[in-house]
C-alpha cells in the first residue's frame, strides 16, 4: 500500500478543480431577481463533480476516501494511468490504494471496477447501474443499495431491484 499522505496539497487542488460553487435559490427566480423578499444570504456550498459515466478504458488507483455531505455513500478520488482524476462513487470493501478499472473492454471483474453487464457473473451484486450504455449510473448509487443478476441470457438479464 503506497503512502498518498504525501500528496496532500495535490487533493486540494483536485477537490478545488472538480466542485462547482452553487448558492440555493435564496428567493430568486430563473431571472435572478428577488421574488421573495426576506431569503437572501443563503451558505454557498461547493458540489463534487462525480463522474457517473467512467469511460476511460484506463486503471486507477484510489488515493483518497471521504464522505461529502450531498452524498449518502462515500466518495473516492482515482487517478488514473494517463494521469486524469475523478471523483467517484466507492462501492462496499473498497480501500485506499487499491486498483479499479474505469470502462467497458475488461472481461474479470472485480469490486470497484465498470464493466458490462454480460460479464457479471449471476447473484453478484452490482451498484451503479446505467439503463442504457453512455447513459450515466441512474440505479442503486446510493450507500449500502445494490441490485443483483438472478437470470442471464446471450441478449438480456434480469436484474433484481433494490425496490424489489
Amino acid at each position: 500500500m503506497r503512502n498518498f499522505k504525501r500528496y496532500s496539497f495535490l487533493f486540494s487542488t483536485l477537490k478545488k478543480k472538480h466542485s462547482v460553487a452553487i448558492v440555493l435559490s435564496s428567493g430568486r427566480n430563473f431571472l435572478g431577481r428577488i421574488c421573495v423578499q426576506h431569503q437572501g444570504g443563503a451558505l454557498k456550498n461547493r458540489f463534487l463533480k462525480i463522474d457517473r459515466y467512467r469511460q476511460l478504458n484506463f486503471f486507477g488507483i484510489i488515493c483518497k476516501i471521504f464522505k461529502h455531505f450531498f452524498v449518502s455513500g462515500y466518495v473516492g478520488l482515482v487517478i488514473y494511468d494517463n494521469g486524469l482524476s475523478s471523483f467517484i462513487l466507492l462501492s462496499e470493501g473498497l480501500r485506499i490504494g487499491l486498483r479499479i478499472f474505469s470502462g467497458y473492454a475488461q472481461s474479470n471483474v472485480n469490486v470497484g471496477s465498470t464493466c458490462k453487464v454480460l460479464n457479471i457473473r449471476p447473484f453478484d451484486s452490482i451498484n451503479s447501474l446505467e439503463f442504457y450504455p453512455f447513459s450515466g449510473f441512474k440505479i442503486a448509487r446510493g450507500a449500502g443499495v445494490f441490485s443483483y443478476i438472478f437470470s442471464k441470457d446471450i441478449l438480456k438479464s434480469n436484474i433484481k431491484l433494490p425496490s424489489g
